[in-house]
C-alpha cells in the first residue's frame, strides 16, 4: 500500500468522524473540537485554565474564549479558586454535565460503530496500531 493512501484514507475517515460528531454537537451546543474541555473538567473538577491549556497544547487565550463561550451558555461555571484568589476553578454546571454525559455515551456509540465495521481482532489491532503511532508521534 502506498503511503499515499494511508494519508487518504486517513483524512477520509476523519471526514466521516468529524461529521458524525459535529451533528450530534450541535443538538448539545458543544462544539466537536471542544468535547476535550468538558470531558477534563468534569474528570477534573475546580482545575484551572491553565491546566486545561497545558493539557490540551494550546495557548491560555484561546482555552479563555472557548471557557467564556460555554460560560455564556450556562454549562460551565468559574468561580474563585480556594489555591488562588486570582485564579479561577472551572466546574460544569448540571446542563454541562449533563451534556458530558451525552459526549461520553456518543463516544461509546463511535466506537461500537467502529467495532462493528470488523472482526474483534481486526479491531484489537487497529487500536494497538493507533496506540502505537500516537505514542510514537507525541514523543
Amino acid at each position: 500500500m502506498a503511503l499515499q493512501e494511508t494519508g487518504r484514507k486517513i483524512s477520509h475517515l476523519y471526514q466521516l468522524f468529524m461529521q458524525e460528531y459535529a451533528d450530534f454537537g450541535e443538538t448539545i451546543s458543544v462544539n466537536v473540537i471542544d468535547y476535550n474541555v468538558f470531558l477534563s473538567i468534569q474528570e477534573n473538577p475546580g482545575c484551572s485554565q491553565q491546566f486545561l491549556a497545558d493539557k490540551r497544547h494550546v495557548q491560555r487565550s484561546l482555552l479563555t474564549r472557548i471557557i467564556k463561550k460555554y460560560v455564556a451558555l450556562g454549562l460551565i461555571e468559574r468561580r474563585s479558586s480556594d489555591r488562588n484568589k486570582s485564579a479561577y476553578a472551572l466546574y460544569l454546571t448540571k446542563s454541562g454535565q449533563e451534556a458530558t454525559q451525552k459526549i461520553r455515551n456518543n463516544i461509546l456509540d463511535l466506537n461500537q460503530k467502529i467495532a462493528n465495521q470488523c472482526s474483534a481482532e481486526q479491531y484489537q489491532q487497529l487500536n494497538e496500531a493507533l496506540d502505537t503511532i500516537i505514542r510514537n508521534w507525541d514523543r
